[in-house]
This record gives C-alpha cells, sequence and structure tokens, in this order.
C-alpha cells in the first residue's frame, strides 16, 4: 500500500509542476499581449493608411481579450470577497490564515484590474 501511495504522491508533483510551468507560461503570453496591445495602440496613430485597417482590427481582437480577462478577474475579486464575508461569519481562529491568504490575492487582484483599465 505504501508504494502506491508514494508513486501516488510522485505523480501528483510532477503534474504539479507541468501546471505551474503552463500557468507561468500563460502569464508570460498575457503579458506579452499587453505590451503588443501598448504598442500597437501607439503605432495605430503613426501608420500608413494602408495599415491602420489591419492595426485597428488587430486592436479591437486584443482589446475584446483584454476586456474579457479585466472581466474575468473582477468577478474573481467579487467571489473572494464573499468568500471572505463568508469566513468572517464564522469568526473562528483557523479561518484567519484563510482570510490573510484571500485578502493577499484580492490585493493582487486589485493591482491587476487597475493595470489593465489603464492599460485599456
Amino acid at each position: 500500500m505504501e508504494d502506491i501511495r508514494d508513486s501516488y504522491g510522485i505523480a501528483i508533483a510532477k503534474n504539479d509542476k507541468k501546471l505551474q510551468t503552463i500557468l507561468r507560461g500563460k502569464d508570460n503570453n498575457d503579458q506579452e499581449i499587453i505590451n503588443q496591445y501598448i504598442i500597437l495602440k501607439d503605432f495605430s496613430s503613426k501608420c500608413s493608411d494602408s495599415f491602420r485597417d489591419d492595426v485597428i482590427n488587430l486592436l479591437m481582437e486584443q482589446n475584446a481579450y483584454l476586456q474579457n480577462k479585466l472581466r474575468n478577474k473582477e468577478n474573481q475579486n467579487r467571489a473572494l470577497l464573499v468568500v471572505l464575508d463568508y469566513l468572517n461569519t464564522l469568526g473562528k481562529q483557523d479561518s484567519n490564515s484563510h482570510m490573510k491568504d484571500i485578502l493577499n490575492t484580492i490585493s493582487t487582484l486589485d493591482r491587476e484590474i487597475a493595470s489593465l483599465q489603464q492599460i485599456i
């Protein structure tokens, strides 16, 4: 039995590393899209008329993606506030660490939301 648990634990650890790698890649991709959006936004006012339509179409696509990302972060934030409120009503000592984690996540989301709102 112990061998099965050990191998199961190893499999979970490997999958966790894969997931972390995927999430890091996703974060990098999102940052790339944001950087491209900023560059294209600046370039759209300077480019020739022949490029303008293509640049504007690409800007609209990226804007839609960023707007969706912003909505998702705002929804996450609202959901975490509901969970925080629920934990607060429980008033148990063991929920304090969960409350701190949630508050940290909310702070991070607030910064990301503000950043996206400024870019869009």
